[in-house]
C-alpha cells in the first residue's frame, strides 16, 4: 500500500495511507469530523437528506398501485452505496488535498 508523507510548516510529518479507507466507508460523518473535512461533511449530509426523502417518496408511491416498489429498493441501495463507498474510495485523497491547502509540503511516497 502506498502512503503519502506530508510535512507541516512547523516540521511535523503526517503520513496518509493511499487507497480505500475502511473507516471512511463504515462511518463517513465521524471520519470527516475527525479529519476536519467540513465541506465534504456538509455535502454528505445534504446527500443523505436527499436520499432519505427520495426513498420516503418512492416508498409512499410504492404503497399505491404501480410498479414503484422496485424503484424504491434500487434507489435505496444506490443511495446507501454512494453515501458509503464514495467517502471510502476518495476520503484519503480529500484528506491529502486539505493538508496541502493548509501548507503541508509533500515529502514523497512512503512504503
Amino acid at each position: 500500500m502506498r502512503h503519502e508523507r506530508l510535512a507541516a510548516p512547523d516540521g511535523r510529518v503526517v503520513t496518509v495511507p493511499g487507497g480505500f479507507s475502511f473507516a471512511a466507508c463504515l462511518l463517513p460523518p465521524l471520519w470527516m469530523i475527525y479529519h476536519r473535512l467540513w465541506l465534504h461533511l456538509a455535502v454528505w449530509i445534504l446527500g443523505a437528506i436527499a436520499a432519505f426523502f427520495g426513498i420516503v417518496c418512492l416508498a409512499l408511491e410504492a404503497m399505491g398501485p404501480g410498479p414503484w416498489l422496485w424503484m424504491a429498493q434500487v434507489f435505496a441501495c444506490l443511495s446507501i452505496g454512494c453515501l458509503t463507498l464514495i467517502p471510502g474510495a476518495l476520503g484519503n485523497r480529500w484528506r491529502i488535498r486539505r493538508l496541502k491547502r493548509l501548507g503541508f509540503k509533500p515529502l514523497g511516497d512512503g512504503d
